[in-house]
């Protein structure tokens, strides 16, 4: 959205690329809060700004990277639980309704806070999904990214 030129260097998963802009190998990281915040409460690291389109309950004095001067920037890296194509609505229902209580259950919902988790109903999910597919094919073209 800013047309910055960067270089992607993979790593295989948060700990490596966390590590590897604490040692200077990198300068700059896109990573999930799990992955950075003992580095962060170590001052190894500055949090310059959060990706999701709204501040994070564990970074509250944190601005989102719109607020911080890039409008209608939003990325928020997801899971989701998927069924087959054609499974009931009743059972999607089901174990949707199971996944939300979960997630609020006195048990859960402190194991789960430090990852800011989410609830969607089936149907917010399919919308995020094709959101996200146009958002990322878009960026993809607008890149000449190639996937491998």
């Amino acid at each position: 959205m800013t047309k910055t030129q960067m270089t992607h260097v993979p790593y295989k998963g948060g700990g490596p690329a966390t590590t590897a802009i604490v040692s200077g190998e990198t300068q700059f990281l896109v990573g999930s809060p799990a992955a950075v915040v003992t580095q962060l409460e170590a001052k190894r690291l500055r949090l310059l700004a959060v990706s999701s389109d709204a501040r994070l309950t564990q970074f509250p004095n944190t601005p989102t990277v719109a607020e911080a001067g890039v409008p209608g920037y939003e990325f928020r890296g997801w899971v989701g639980v998927l069924a087959p194509a054609g499974t009931p609505k009743p059972i999607v229902d089901w174990v949707n309704a199971e996944i939300k209580k979960a997630q609020t259950s006195p048990d859960m919902k402190p194991r789960l806070e430090p990852f800011e988790p989410w609830y969607m109903t089936p149907e917010q999910t399919a919308a995020r999904i094709k959101s996200d597919y146009e958002k990322y094919g878009y960026l993809i073209k607008l890149t000449g990214t190639k996937l491998e």
